[in-house]
């Protein structure tokens, strides 16, 4: 077998170069480059293009956030609204490069989009990152009395919607594919969206990743049925004079949910103690109560506002979406409503906290060695062609958060696992990657450029 003439001298040159380092640098993620340049946006969408019911309109939970007396405004929505984050590399492209791949982030709860803030500002060096707040969750609309609708079809749906939004509008962002990932609740609406609407997505989805998921079995809590509990407490949105009697009742509720909320996350983190504070963890629930209260002091003796919208609305999505089955796997008698995992047909990176304790990580080989073997043993069998192909990786030191525990392993895990997946998309990202660690020679900034300028031959010989 022969290469390509000079393969061999390139090798040793890249592979033994050496160059003088005045003084001596661990290599961090600004080896990279500075931080990626971040924008926020919003999206809007018609509420019955998405529930396909030209009827359809919605009170949103959110739109007390608007008001100084903290009460909700019944309005009937037409549109619902969805906010996400953009991180985009600051390195100019290089001459003759297409777009940087695209990495499209799904939150858990109870948090938002903010948890893969720190995950984003690594990654967007090398490529375009969108962090989403999707239907119900974060700064986008929060739908109340969405009952049966709260289905993990209809939030894979909100997703397909959002991603032809930016076809339609930022299209050269799919110039080198994208890829959906989940985490906890984010990671069962990328399973469903990986089984409804993949095979619409040709040929820009590029793979699937779903971070300590909401998979399988085993992600009952006590905190998640205290969710389902507070919709006990319903609120006639079509009687004001009740309104009185029954939002004491739901305020006190929810003072109860806060309490019930930090301790759900302090178990979802690792070293919780060490790492974080009734501060840092109410950045992450700032969907939920405002935390800029504290400075007020004509509030309440507590001097707490919460949003008893917000959290009615995940309670009655905790009601309906938790426990119905639809992301166990499908069975022809006993879960007829099931995922069809069979449908998958791209590759897919597992990752888990070492230290989940909510879902324990050994879930994970059971996902990807079940699903992944199985599934692609028969397509061998039947001589149908397969491009499934399941990866696990377990993230240590990190609990159910595991992305935000330890955001630089994770950016790890994701980069290695999408460099052999595409190989125009790896050369168009704006740097090489080698990983986050020095060695002792020190030559990695020679190295860098050397890669780069290889990636800009290699990423125009694919295009031709």
């Amino acid at each position: 077998m022969t290469s390509s003439p000079g393969l061999e001298d390139l090798l040793s040159d890249l592979l033994t170069l050496d160059d003088d380092v005045a003084a001596p640098e661990r290599l961090t993620p600004e080896m990279y480059g500075l931080l990626p340049i971040v924008h926020h946006k919003t999206y809007t969408e018609s509420y019955a293009r998405l529930l396909d019911n030209p009827e359809a309109r919605f009170v949103d939970a959110d739109s007390q956030r608007h008001s100084e007396t903290n009460e909700v405004d019944f309005t009937p929505q037409d549109t619902y609204r969805l906010v996400y984050s953009v991180f985009e590399p600051s390195t100019p492209k290089r001459a003759g490069s297409p777009e940087p791949p695209l990495l499209i982030l799904l939150p858990g709860v109870p948090v938002n989009r903010f948890e893969w803030f720190p995950v984003a500002r690594i990654l967007g060096r090398f490529m375009r990152v969108v962090v989403l707040d999707y239907l119900g969750m974060g700064e986008s609309s929060q739908p109340l009395e969405f009952e049966k609708n709260w289905r993990w079809a209809t939030q894979a749906k909100v997703v397909h919607l959002f991603v032809h939004h930016l076809l339609n509008t930022q299209n050269a962002w799919f110039e080198t594919g994208y890829t959906i990932g989940g985490s906890d609740w984010g990671g069962g609406v990328a399973q469903k969206y990986g089984e409804l609407y993949w095979d619409h997505m040709l040929p820009h989805m590029t793979a699937l990743w779903i971070i300590n998921p909401i998979a399988l079995n085993g992600y009952w809590t006590p905190q998640i049925g205290s969710l389902v509990a507070f919709t006990r407490l319903v609120l006639e949105l079509d009687n004001p004079a009740q309104l009185a009697e029954v939002v004491p009742q739901l305020q006190v509720a929810a003072e109860g949910m806060i309490g019930s909320m930090t301790t759900l996350l302090e178990s979802m983190f690792h070293r919780t103690a060490e790492i974080h504070n009734k501060n840092s963890l109410g950045w992450l629930q700032s969907a939920y109560f405002n935390r800029k209260a504290y400075n007020n002091v004509t509030k309440n003796a507590g001097n707490t506002e919460v949003y008893w919208g917000a959290l009615r609305c995940l309670a009655e999505q905790a009601a309906e979406a938790l426990g119905n089955g639809e992301l166990l796997p499908f069975h022809s008698t006993r879960n007829p409503g099931g995922l069809h995992f069979t449908r998958w047909n791209f590759p897919v990176l597992v990752t888990w906290g070492a230290n989940d304790k909510m879902m324990p990580d050994n879930q994970g080989w059971r996902f990807s060695e079940i699903i992944g073997r199985l599934i692609a043993a028969d397509r061998e069998v039947r001589g149908v062609p397969n491009k499934l192909r399941v990866e696990y990786k377990r993230i240590s030191e990190a609990g159910h958060f595991s992305n935000y525990d330890q955001p630089m392993a994770t950016v790890d895990a994701i980069l290695t696992f999408l460099s052999p997946i595409n190989q125009r998309a790896t050369a168009a990202r704006r740097h090489a990657y080698i990983g986050l660690d020095m060695i002792t020679r020190q030559d990695e900034p020679a190295l860098l450029k050397r890669l780069d300028e290889i990636d800009t031959k290699l990423v125009q010989s694919l295009s031709t």
